[in-house]
C-alpha cells in the first residue's frame, strides 16, 4: 500500500480521520455532519472535508 508522504493536519481540506481528531468526535459523526453542511469534497476516490465550513456549521447548529 502506498502511504502518503505529505499529510498536513493543519490544512484546509482534511481527511475524515483528521477532522474527527481535531473536533474530538467519531468518524461517523464527522461524515454525517460534513454531508449535512455540504463541506464534503471529492477528489478522485478520496474524500476531504472543508474544515472551516464544517466548524461554522457545528457552531451554527449546535450553538458553540
Amino acid at each position: 500500500m502506498n502511504l502518503p508522504k505529505y499529510r498536513n493536519d493543519e490544512g484546509i481540506f482534511l481527511t475524515d480521520q483528521q477532522a474527527a481528531t481535531r473536533l474530538n468526535l467519531g468518524i461517523a459523526a464527522v461524515r454525517r455532519m460534513s454531508d449535512e453542511a455540504e463541506a464534503t469534497i471529492r477528489i478522485g476516490r478520496t474524500r476531504r472535508v472543508d474544515f472551516e465550513k464544517l466548524v461554522n456549521f457545528v457552531r451554527r447548529e449546535y450553538g458553540m
